[in-house]
């Protein structure tokens, strides 16, 4: 796949397996739980959102094994990806379910996240789960660029820059990236890739975004 066609793809199975090298356990995870967050009012039971939740929390190590085993059990107790989905009932409801239960189950693996993405197909349009993947990891030839010439300043990363970036990625307040650059660029920061993915407001913004990510220094 080619850098323009990945721009004008509405195919995001055809994105996953060109991502840029080894995509990490968390960004796998954190790419399903916002494609999964996309069909919150499909989520009719309460153990498909703690699914969800925790699948999020434990991408960050902010769960444990055992918790996440739990709920699990749980969300896998809503609906079974490997029957038919339910008759009578919307279809997109159950697509939820399997992403959720998926998500919890198997996206440590990138099996896993490929299954979230196609039992969502049907509920999350489909440009909406490629503005995910490019937030989460770039444009992969764009990205090849950017790892040979980004490297970041320590000197970017004053205190109001670092405070700013972890109240973003923790309380998902995407709104402030713009925020955000005017600090890093206060700061020194002349990378236009890291500034106008920031100050972007057409893009999907998520947790996981490679960009917030290199100033957090997360992998």
């Amino acid at each position: 796949m080619t850098e323009e066609e990945w721009l004008v793809t509405l195919d995001p199975l055809e994105v996953l397996p060109n991502l840029c090298g080894k995509p990490s356990w968390r960004k796998m995870r954190l790419a399903a739980v916002a494609c999964c967050r996309r069909m919150h009012n499909l989520l009719l039971d309460e153990r498909s959102h703690r699914a969800v939740e925790a699948a999020e929390l434990y991408a960050d190590k902010l769960h444990s094994t055992a918790d996440i085993l739990e709920i699990e059990q749980d969300a896998t107790q809503v609906v079974d990806p490997f029957l038919e989905l339910v008759p009578g009932r919307n279809p997109n409801t159950d697509a939820a379910h399997c992403a959720a239960l998926c998500l919890a189950v198997w996206a440590p693996a990138q099996w896993g996240t490929y299954q979230v993405f196609q039992w969502s197909a049907s509920a999350v349009c489909r440009k909406e789960q490629i503005g995910i993947l490019s937030c989460v990891f770039g444009v992969p030839y764009r990205q090849r660029r950017l790892k040979i010439k980004i490297k970041i300043n320590p000197a970017w990363l004053t205190s109001d820059a670092r405070l700013l970036a972890t109240g973003i990625y923790n309380e998902k307040a995407f709104d402030r990236m713009p925020i955000l650059a005017d600090a890093l660029q206060d700061a020194g920061c002349d990378n236009d890739d890291i500034l106008n993915h920031f100050r972007d407001a057409n893009p999907t913004h998520v947790r996981g975004c490679w960009a917030l990510d290199l100033i957090l220094g997360k992998e």
